[in-house]
């Protein structure tokens, strides 16, 4: 608690003006959009782009409440009030790590905030930009923390209602809003300063930037897959030789097995059980068909950027890993086996669902670490995660972690630590985010 006493006296009845500016105890940089109050009253007032504030004062002493996410509650008593601003500093919160042990890996909560709920996160450069909420997105800001979990900047969004982040294939971090604009974060650790110093909208981003993968060099890597997931096109893009293919892959057993059966469907057959002369023959269900398109995988493969001079297709269709330069020759095929055997029938699903099942089951998902470019396969059993590292070179799968919590969302990996977002049951729980050492 802060005790301030300052000149003049306040007289009976009399009103005047309490100013200040608020500022962070490290970096002594302005303070925006933190929440100054009146204990037991509904007087208040939040402080502007340069940290100041001004609040009207009938009656002394009182007692003022100050608070800004990302920063320790200041506690004020203001016993007289002087002319000139105070200068008043906020301490960054630190949060209590804790840990949640499963096997021999712990999960650890590194944001946990009360009133507050994660909506989406994303890593820009070494440290975490997070995107939070409260009050039905009524309230918005954005957290950029380090790897450890102390808040560098806290900052209003830059427009509302939020949506979500983007990465574009350049690194670049968007803030997105629900009525499609962007804005391109900028920040400077000098300065410790996040700006959106340019907008655009994200579907101008998608149209240009969003068929790409990565970038190696000059060139933008692309991957391109048919309408339904038999064929899939790998190539780059560059300046100086344009658009060009390097690699195609197809599922012809696949293809032969759809083309088939949509043409048997699309005939009419003699019913061998009518109820009455009318059902003789009739037309067969497309209900069969619709399942089996339904849960196809919609690519051939998957492409990965392994180094500077390396990139990996994971080609699913001929079970097996590519290793090519950049140009796009091969260097290295080793086989694959961990994606068969996911295939099962509408019965057996069905019965799986309702008994429950003791088998990981591959989610037709593969994660890389954003740091050490590492491949993971996600595996699934009754709303459970499990991680399994993929061995290149042998095409086998390496050391597993399991996530501790059911039902975990956004799923990433950045230099040898999942994280995650979860929240608890119940109506008041909030979403958190979580991280958990993968060896």
């Amino acid at each position: 608690m802060v005790v301030l006493c300052l000149t003049p006296q306040i007289f009976f009845g009399q009103s005047e003006i309490f100013s200040g500016v608020l500022r962070d105890q490290d970096t002594r940089i302005p303070i925006a959009n933190a929440h100054v109050k009146i204990r037991n009253s509904d007087k208040g007032s939040v402080t502007g782009s340069d940290g100041t504030f001004t609040l009207s004062v009938v009656s002394l002493p009182v007692m003022l409440d100050i608070s800004c996410m990302g920063y320790e509650t200041l506690v004020l008593e203001v016993t007289k009030i002087q002319g000139t601003p105070v200068a008043l500093f906020l301490k960054h919160k630190t949060y209590d790590l804790k840990s949640v042990t499963i096997s021999d890996a712990p999960a650890v909560v590194l944001y946990k905030d009360e009133d507050y709920s994660v909506m989406d996160y994303v890593f820009l450069d070494k440290n975490l930009m997070l995107l939070v909420f409260r009050y039905q997105l009524k309230r918005s800001e954005i957290v950029l923390m380090n790897l450890d979990g102390d808040t560098l900047v806290v900052r209003p969004v830059p427009y509302t209602p939020p949506s979500g982040f983007y990465k574009d294939v350049f690194s670049n971090i968007h803030y997105l809003t629900k009525n499609d604009q962007a804005f391109q974060a900028y920040y400077q650790p000098a300065q410790n300063s996040l700006t959106f110093p340019y907008q655009t909208s994200y579907d101008t981003i998608k149209r240009y930037l969003g068929g790409f993968r990565f970038l190696i060099n000059d060139r933008l890597y692309f991957q391109e897959n048919s309408n339904y997931g038999f064929r899939t096109f790998i190539g780059y893009y560059s300046r100086k030789e344009g658009r060009r293919y390097t690699r195609r892959s197809a599922d012809t057993k696949g293809m032969k097995a759809f083309y088939s059966d949509a043409h048997n469907y699309r005939t009419t057959r003699v019913n061998p059980e009518p109820i009455d002369e009318n059902d003789v023959e009739r037309g067969v269900d497309d209900v069969a068909l619709a399942y089996k398109q339904f849960y196809k995988k919609k690519s051939c493969g998957e492409l990965f950027r392994m180094s500077d001079t390396l990139i990996a297709f994971f080609n699913y269709c001929e079970n097996r890993i590519e290793l090519m330069n950049a140009d796009g020759r091969q260097v290295r095929m080793t086989p694959i086996d961990f994606h068969l055997d996911q295939s099962k029938g509408l019965l057996a699903a069905v019965a799986t669902t309702i008994a429950g099942s003791d088998q990981w089951k591959w989610t037709h998902d593969l994660l890389q670490d954003e740091g050490y470019h590492h491949i993971y396969a996600v595996f699934s059993n009754n709303g459970f995660f499990r991680l399994k590292k993929i061995d290149l070179e042998s095409g086998t799968l390496g050391y597993s972690v399991d996530l501790p919590y059911a039902f975990p969302e956004n799923i990433k990996i950045f230099m040898g630590e999942a994280y995650f977002l979860y929240r608890g049951i119940g109506e008041h729980e909030k979403w958190k985010l979580f991280k958990i050492a993968l060896k």
